[in-house]
């Protein structure tokens, strides 16, 4: 598992065996993925929260706002008391939590 490119580390309990990963996890990421990489991005729709994943403006939440038939999306991100509109590609987002 610690080869697997992208893996940091396991969780684990404290005598160190790994955490089991809920039923169902696993399966949900292999419908996402196209046979090489799991997309986080499927299903998103207009007025969801989501997070962003990359870039300057990663790890920010945010609300989708427009998606379009290239992959562009627009988020609002709440800062500073305004909602600033953020334009990115689909793939830099994930559904927020």
């Amino acid at each position: 598992m610690r080869s697997t490119i992208g893996v940091l580390r396991l969780f684990t309990h404290a005598d160190g065996r790994p955490v089991p990963v809920p039923m169902g996890i696993v399966e949900s990421l292999i419908r996402q993925s196209d046979g090489n990489l799991t997309r986080l991005d499927a299903g998103l729709v207009k007025g969801q929260h989501v997070r962003i994943l990359s870039g300057p403006f990663a790890d920010f939440l945010g609300t989708l706002e427009r998606l379009d038939s290239a992959g562009r999306v627009q988020i609002l991100l709440k800062m500073m008391g305004t909602a600033v509109p953020v334009t990115l590609h689909r793939s830099a987002l994930s559904p927020a939590a």
